[in-house]
Order: C-alpha cells, then structure tokens, then sequence
C-alpha cells in the first residue's frame, strides 16, 4: 500500500528539524575548534557551510 503524501505541516516540520540538526551540528565543531580539541579547520568551514546552504535554500 502506497503511502500517503506528506502534509504541508510534515514538511515544514522536516525542514525546521533538519535546520536545527545542521546547526546544532555547527555549534558543536565550533565549540570542538575553539577548545582546540580539532584543528581540522576544514571541516568547521564545511559544517557551517552547509548550515548556510541550507538556510538558503529554505528562504523564499
């Protein structure tokens, strides 16, 4: 059985959880890089990154 379309408000509901895991994952390698227990700056770039991508992609 095929299952039911995802309502505007499930959908909403994804886009703002999935924000919110983004930028909680940003907060948490910042916090790592300022602490000095990362030193891949890299990766703190590519973190937020794609916090800020996705917070574009959501802005209409």
């Amino acid at each position: 059985m095929a299952e039911a379309p995802a309502t505007f408000g499930d959908t909403l509901n994804n886009i703002v959880n999935t924000m919110n895991d983004t930028q909680q994952a940003e907060d948490v390698v910042t916090e790592r890089y300022e602490r000095g227990e990362m030193t891949d700056i890299s990766a703190m770039f590519f973190v937020g990154f794609l916090a800020l991508l996705l917070i574009e992609q959501t802005d209409m």
